[in-house]
Formats: C-alpha cells, sequence, structure tokens
C-alpha cells in the first residue's frame, strides 16, 4: 500500500481505508480467533480468514471520509462497527 511510485502517490483517504481494513481485520480475527482454531481442517480455517479479510475491505470501502477533516473519533467508530459485525457474522456460525 505504502509502495506507491512517487508520480502516483496514496491518497490520504486510500491510506486511511487501508488502515481501517487492517484494523477490522486484525479486530475481528482478534474477537472469532477461538472460532476458527476449532476448525480442524486446515484449508477451512485459511478460506474462514480470507472471507473476513474479503468482508472487511468491503465494510471499509463502505466508512464515509470527509478527506483531510475525518476525526480519529469517526475512524475509531467505523472500526468498531466493522469488527461488531463480522465478529457478529463469524463467531456464531462457524
Amino acid at each position: 500500500m505504502m509502495d506507491a511510485p512517487a508520480e502516483s502517490p496514496r491518497q490520504p483517504d486510500e491510506v486511511v481505508r487501508h488502515t481501517i481494513e487492517l484494523m477490522i481485520l486484525k479486530g475481528t480475527l482478534n474477537e472469532v480467533g477461538s472460532t476458527i482454531r476449532a476448525e480442524k481442517d486446515r484449508s477451512k480455517r485459511r478460506a474462514i480468514e480470507a472471507e473476513i479479510a474479503s468482508a472487511a475491505r468491503v465494510v471499509a470501502g463502505k466508512v464515509v471520509l470527509d478527506g483531510v477533516g475525518t476525526t480519529s473519533a469517526a475512524i475509531a467508530q467505523a472500526i468498531e462497527q466493522g469488527v461488531g459485525q463480522l465478529a457478529g457474522i463469524y463467531g456464531n456460525d462457524q
């Protein structure tokens, strides 16, 4: 993400959105990790993790950012809501 060519640097919103995505992914995996580890099949565990990563990307993509005016509180709220959504989905049925 940060290895952008000098002629087309990453936009601030792009960096923030990617950060939100990673935080949602890590938070969700932390919340549902024991459920994932309970799956005996390694390929199924990896598939669940990949699905969560994809879902985190989608959720982060829907966050409304105000460019430079986005507050840390708004970013934290987006992360918290994203983790809550995904943990609710993947924590109960896996």
